[in-house]
């Protein structure tokens, strides 16, 4: 299983949540959710993501150092201190079998990824 790291700069915990389910509503769709249709992802199961909204933590400093405490996996190696969080609106981790690439222009972006093994949850 990978697990994968991304952001949005435009979505919040809401949006990327609607992204991460099947959609049953639009025939195209084919009953799988735009993470499986456009990143390339395998079925997402509930229990296999979490997102963290800035607007969630209105106290806290939302970067990279407070990312990594909230991620359900050990904070090694991750490449988030690179990344600019005042453009940031929702950072979300996600363990899939699929090999997910960014979205369109940037829309969300894969900023890591990692095989999980059993040092690591």
């Amino acid at each position: 299983m990978k697990v994968y790291i991304g952001v949005s700069k435009y979505l919040g915990s809401d949006a990327m949540a609607n992204l991460l389910e099947v959609d049953y509503d639009t025939p195209e769709a084919k009953e799988r959710s735009y993470f499986e249709r456009v990143l390339g992802a395998d079925y997402i199961r509930p229990e296999d993501f979490e997102i963290y909204d800035r607007k969630d933590y209105p106290g806290d400093t939302f970067d990279s150092q407070f990312i990594k405490r909230l991620l359900p996996i050990p904070s090694r190696r991750l490449n988030l201190d690179t990344l600019d969080f005042s453009e940031i609106r929702s950072v979300f981790f996600l363990q899939n079998a699929g090999s997910l690439r960014s979205g369109p222009d940037g829309f969300i972006e894969i900023v890591d990824s990692f095989e999980q093994d059993d040092n690591t949850g």
